[in-house]
């Protein structure tokens, strides 16, 4: 079944060299088969079109012809896997850098949390905008109270931080170096730190006017008034020195009613009979019982037409009294007196909103309460003259049910 080719006899189904026929040789690494050249592929591997892979490793024909792997896999054992270089670590479908991936920080699966980042395996806080990690978070040390200016630097209690400082907190006041001031009516600081009043000045709304007065009427007088609110007075007209502040009523019936006491309608208890000052008289609408001393008021009354005015919050009722004499005027607590009128004490009645309501003195029977004798519609006055001679100011006991006010203020000019 051989050929002679030339010199020798060849078989030309399957000489690589005479394949088919005479000096048809087959390429390299082809062997011939029924006399046709084709692939020959050795050592384990498999012809896949025209070269001979090796299934097991190919990417390219991995475990068999023509199915690739994706990019960055490799074909071990006929399958596909990732393979991850540079020091990473497969992690589920990817490569991770255990060492600063944020979701695999130090090992597969360890998240760190937001606003953190993975450094050198570990998890660590990551401060933006400005701002200083201090301990577990992150800080503006600028106006952090807390960490005024670095970590753990903290403020007093009653100081905030601003710029990076610890200062004073002085709320609605205004700082002046290293205290809080009223510049409305601080003499030292009268509208603005450092704006000194000159000697014999007071600062009324942040502007010095000259001379301490004796009342709100004496002020509203002598064209002082720049209207209701916070005045110096000195009510015995000496020296100025022992000057305090007041509120000034400068608008009702005429204005110039200087501020004397504030006082729970049915809590007279601890009042007491003395000519004493009882807790700060600040401005109207206190929520403490508190009153100027008897001899204040007394000296303040003297400057002025001796008139009395009360304002309860209850109602909105003002009510105004002129003392037609020279009677003295005093505290009481209200502790069993019969209340009674003087002919001395002339009444006059105003009333913005609500409308007003008649106020009657108690019985004549010696009792506090007005229950049996007194009209429909009237309630007791916050006075009452006295055998002594004095015009006692007190508050109905909790025993006059029915009492419409919740606080009396009054005032006296």
């Amino acid at each position: 079944g051989t050929t002679k080719c030339g010199s020798k006899c060849a078989d030309l189904q399957a000489d690589p060299a005479n394949c088919g026929s005479c000096g048809k040789a087959c390429a390299p690494g082809e062997a011939c088969s029924a006399g046709a050249c084709a692939l020959a592929c050795g050592g384990g591997t498999t012809k896949c079109g025209s070269k001979c892979a090796d299934l097991q490793a190919d990417p390219a024909n991995c475990g068999s012809c023509g199915k690739a792997c994706a990019q960055a896999e490799a074909c071990s054992m006929g399958a596909c896997s990732l393979v991850c270089a540079g020091g990473t670590t497969k992690c589920g479908s990817k490569c991770a850098d255990l060492q600063a991936d944020p979701a695999n920080c130090g090992s597969c699966g360890k998240a760190c949390a937001q606003a953190e980042i993975c450094f050198a395996g570990a998890c660590a806080l990551v401060c933006g905008g400005g701002t200083t990690k201090c301990g577990p978070k992150c800080v503006d040390t600028a106006v952090d109270p807390a960490n005024c200016g670095g970590c753990n630097a903290a403020c007093a209690k009653d100081q905030l931080c601003l710029g990076g400082a610890c200062t004073l907190n002085c709320g609605p006041l205004t700082k002046c170096g290293a205290e809080c001031v009223d510049t409305s009516t601080n003499a030292s600081h009268c509208g603005g730190c450092g704006k000194a009043c000159s000697k014999g000045q007071q600062c009324q709304k942040g502007t010095c006017v000259a001379g301490v007065l004796q009342s709100c009427k004496a002020i509203l007088d002598a064209g002082k008034s720049v209207g209701s609110g916070t005045y110096q007075v000195d009510p015995d007209g000496g020296d100025p020195s022992n000057a305090f502040s007041v509120y000034c009523d400068m608008s009702t019936d005429g204005g110039g009613w200087t501020f004397v006491a504030s006082t729970a309608a049915l809590s007279v208890n601890g009042w007491g009979d003395n000519d004493q000052a009882i807790g700060v008289v600040s401005t109207p609408g206190a929520t403490v019982n508190s009153r100027l001393a008897r001899t204040t008021v007394q000296s303040v009354m003297d400057s002025g037409p001796r008139e009395i005015m009360t304002h309860g919050l209850g109602t909105g009722t003002r009510t105004k009294f002129r003392l037609t004499n020279n009677e003295p005027f005093g505290w009481h607590k209200n502790y069993n007196k019969n209340w009674q009128y003087s002919s001395t004490l002339t009444q006059n009645w105003f009333s913005p909103p609500p409308a007003i309501k008649t106020y009657g003195l108690s019985p004549q029977d010696g009792s506090n309460c007005y229950a049996g004798n007194a009209q429909v519609g009237q309630y007791f006055l916050p006075f009452y003259y006295d055998n002594d001679q004095y015009l006692h100011y007190g508050i109905p006991t909790a025993v006059c049910s029915g009492y419409p006010e919740t606080r009396i203020d009054t005032y006296v000019r």
